[in-house]
């Protein structure tokens, strides 16, 4: 076989499977691992093939699937999520965006030209969750996360050590914190406090609930579970792609499948229980149970470009991540 013709077979099964190995491809051209190293390496130096973790974000769709997304939960200020939202469509990375994110879903809509996820965290009062699905429609939404990782309230240590509440205490330890960082207060006081953006409306009714009973009605509000029944209402309501989010538990996962277009590996961060396991753990079995084809997503724990290759090759289709972002924000701006 030419030179030529072995080039074009990689290539060929580099575009129907772009994890396929050396030593598949070897097998299914009848030629040597170290030849097909060999014209990878020259066909990537001539830049015939490039080597992105960005692909299409529409395999729910379509056939392909984006590796890396960015999923918000925002409590940060609004010029954060904006920023954010903007660098995903310019770079072709799906943005999810909470439903108690500090930006509402009608400002967010307007920068993701069409291609934004929303992360529906369940409400109690099925009229609040068939508004909210009304407005992420209306705002340009078309893929809807379902939100299942938050069976109890943690106890989030670290947040009880530092003193933070929902809103901030004002005692002695805050003013004291606030005059350590009087930059961050600064900015703090000219912009003010965060809000839930999307959710705040709920609360009285009249948008005249202070801080404390906003933050307490997006709680009373947020179920800590869902059942099968709530989910196939919803799956009646979105006309469109639908990732159930959290599940940790192979049965779950399988039974799923049947009903959503995708499922979503997650312990919340390690953040809700901390004896739960990995995502990573049950990955492999998960991929194995329901087969090559159905998307898979991924997160918790995903710091860099390391962890998402080993989440790939453990069977995830698609990774997501939000602490590096914010993070980065963070120290750079």
């Amino acid at each position: 076989m030419s030179l030529d013709n072995i080039d074009k077979k990689i290539i060929q099964l580099m575009g129907a499977d772009a994890r396929m190995s050396n030593h598949q491809m070897a097998a299914v051209i009848g030629v040597s691992e170290g030849t097909v190293r060999n014209r990878v390496k020259k066909l990537i130096n001539n830049e015939v093939i490039k080597i992105s973790v960005i692909n299409n974000i529409n395999r729910i769709e379509n056939p392909s699937f984006a590796f890396v997304g960015l999923d918000v939960e925002a409590r940060e200020k609004d010029k954060i999520a904006l920023a954010l939202s903007k660098m995903s469509v310019k770079n072709n990375i799906p943005f999810s965006l909470s439903t108690v994110a500090c930006t509402s879903v009608e400002e967010v809509g307007k920068h993701l030209n069409g291609t934004g996820w929303f992360q529906l965290y369940p409400p109690a009062d099925k009229a609040i969750r068939n508004d909210l699905l009304k407005r992420a429609k209306n705002s340009g939404f078309k893929t809807l996360i379902i939100t299942a990782d938050i069976p109890a309230s943690s106890r989030r240590e670290r947040l009880r050590m530092a003193g933070v509440s929902v809103p901030p205490k004002t005692n002695l330890r805050t003013f004291f914190q606030a005059a350590m960082c009087p930059s961050w207060s600064i900015n703090t006081l000219i912009n003010g406090i965060p809000a839930f953006g999307t959710m705040d409306q709920y609360s009285d009714g009249t948008w005249h609930g202070n801080a404390k009973s906003k933050a307490g009605f997006a709680g009373s509000q947020m179920q800590r579970y869902l059942d099968w029944d709530y989910l196939k209402e919803v799956r009646d309501i979105w006309k469109g792609p639908i990732i159930l989010k959290g599940l940790m538990h192979l049965d779950d996962a399988i039974k799923a499948a049947k009903i959503v277009d995708a499922i979503y590996l997650s312990n919340h961060g390690g953040r809700q229980i901390d004896i739960a396991p990995s995502p990573l753990q049950i990955l492999p079995e998960v991929r194995k149970k329901l087969g090559p084809k159905f998307p898979i997503i991924i997160d918790s724990g995903f710091y860099s470009g390391q962890d998402i290759c080993k989440g790939l090759m453990l069977g995830a289709d698609f990774v997501m991540t939000g602490r590096p972002f914010i993070i980065g924000l963070a120290a750079l701006g």
